[in-house]
């Protein structure tokens, strides 16, 4: 696991000045109508990022940013909450990438949460009927497994397995998924064998976890 130290914006700035030197891959994303930048030297999770979230027009100015670089050093997580910049150093691993923006966003929507009325759950969404059904729990404690099977009824739809934003109604609550997309395990398809030839096309990481279009796993709808 990592850590995260909290930097004040004059450390963030000498860091970002560092940082200057190198040639980042720039992609913009929209998390439930935020706008979030990725700026990286490593192509795959470039590639990953753009697989996993929804695009956001060039033209949006970021709500948050998020650096994803190597100095041959060990795994630093950095953060500086006023501009909502997260500094991630010698990181191997896509899926704490996603994790931190997603992170990042949450802590934007708290700060307009009286306003918008909108809040962030780690956790997996479905949709039974037109009901909403969340599961909840710690990281490792098999909310997508059980996401996936409770998949396997025709009752139950997709919405989201890692992390979804609300928002509150006088009559009730919505649910948005936070990716277009979903990052998973290669082991879904030995816990639940409905699964396995379909993830045969999903491209794996060092992680054994891979992006795979939800659309092709439970239908376009």
């Amino acid at each position: 696991m990592y850590s995260v130290r909290l930097i004040t914006p004059w450390e963030k700035d000498e860091i970002l000045a560092e940082l200057s030197r190198l040639r980042l891959f720039e992609r913009k994303a929209s998390l439930h109508g935020a706008c979030v930048k990725l700026l990286t030297d490593d192509v795959s999770f470039k590639e990953e990022w753009e697989d996993n979230f929804r695009f956001m027009s060039e033209d949006v100015r970021p709500h948050a940013k998020v650096f994803a670089v190597s100095d041959g050093g060990d795994l630093e997580v950095l953060y500086e909450a006023n501009s909502k910049t997260v500094i991630i150093k010698n990181c191997d691993y896509y899926g704490w990438v996603k994790s931190i923006a997603l992170a990042a966003v949450a802590d934007f929507f708290e700060e307009y949460h009286s306003e918008h009325r909108r809040y962030s759950v780690h956790g997996s969404a479905l949709d039974r009927e037109g009901e909403g059904v969340a599961i909840i729990g710690p990281p490792g404690t098999g909310k997508t497994t059980l996401t996936y099977g409770l998949l396997l009824d025709g009752a139950y739809s997709y919405v989201s397995d890692d992390w979804f934003f609300t928002r509150l109604l006088e009559n009730g609550v919505l649910v948005y998924a936070s990716e277009k997309n979903s990052y998973i395990r290669d082991d879904i398809g030995m816990v639940w064998k409905e699964y396995s030839s379909l993830l045969d096309s999903v491209k794996l990481d060092a992680r054994s976890r891979g992006v795979a279009d939800v659309g092709m796993l439970f239908g376009g709808g």
